[in-house]
């Protein structure tokens, strides 16, 4: 081979080094390429993954916001009628309350025209006939701890005493234990009358003191005496 030869296949082999070199600098641009677009792609698949994501999570947001507005709907619904029930409830309490009140009114203004009826009866009575009647009329009020049994032993010791008491009445409220006299002349037995009282539950071991307590309220001509005992004593 000439030196001609020799420099052509030397030029060739160079061309052939030079294009394999490209080919392979080409296919190296290719994959890169390749991997940037996929990394590209993953970055836009990754942004659109988060932002249905986002979607996801304020539609469920949304739901459960409604399902807390229908919760607090439904319950305010139930408080409602809850409420209704109750007030209906109070209301037939109340009117059953006044009409309890208006019967105890009723009941009272019955007691008190029985005790005027007695007294004026009382006072005919002694006008017919005066032995039969000497024994003044006292009424009885009580309340606290006192029983009837003992109520009613006491009365039988005001007969002793000189005095009729016809009843006793079990009555609530705001009182003190007093003798009540409606007639100015009537001192000296309201006084009587709560000294015979002490002395009874002096000796059943109880210290009652009573006041005398004139009021000018009695259109009677001989109105009676009253006893109020506010007490509680076991006799």
């Amino acid at each position: 081979m000439s030196i001609d030869d020799q420099l052509k296949e030397a030029e060739l082999e160079k061309i052939r080094a030079e294009a394999t070199k490209f080919q392979a600098e080409a296919r190296d641009i290719s994959t890169k390429r390749k991997t940037v677009i996929w990394a590209d792609n993953l970055k836009i698949i990754g942004a659109v993954v988060l932002a249905v994501g986002g979607i996801v999570a304020a539609v469920t947001q949304y739901h459960l916001a409604e399902l807390k507005v229908e919760q607090a709907e439904y319950e305010l619904e139930i408080t409602n009628k809850t409420l209704t029930v109750k007030k209906d409830e109070l209301d037939k309490l109340t009117a059953k309350l006044d009409s309890v009140n208006e019967e105890i009114v009723e009941k009272e203004k019955y007691v008190a025209q029985l005790k005027e009826g007695l007294a004026n009866l009382a006072v005919e009575a002694s006008e017919a006939q005066p032995e039969l009647t000497k024994r003044r009329l006292v009424y009885v009020q009580f309340r606290g701890s006192l029983t009837r049994a003992s109520i009613n032993e006491y009365r039988e010791q005001l007969t002793k005493s000189g005095f009729q008491s016809p009843g006793a009445e079990r009555l609530s409220g705001e009182y003190s234990s007093s003798v009540r006299y409606f007639d100015e002349g009537d001192y000296d037995e309201a006084v009587r009358l709560a000294e015979a009282t002490e002395d009874y539950f002096r000796e059943k071991g109880c210290a009652l003191t009573l006041e005398p307590i004139f009021l000018d309220t009695s259109q009677l001509t001989h109105p009676p005496l009253e006893v109020w005992i506010d007490y509680s004593c076991s006799t």
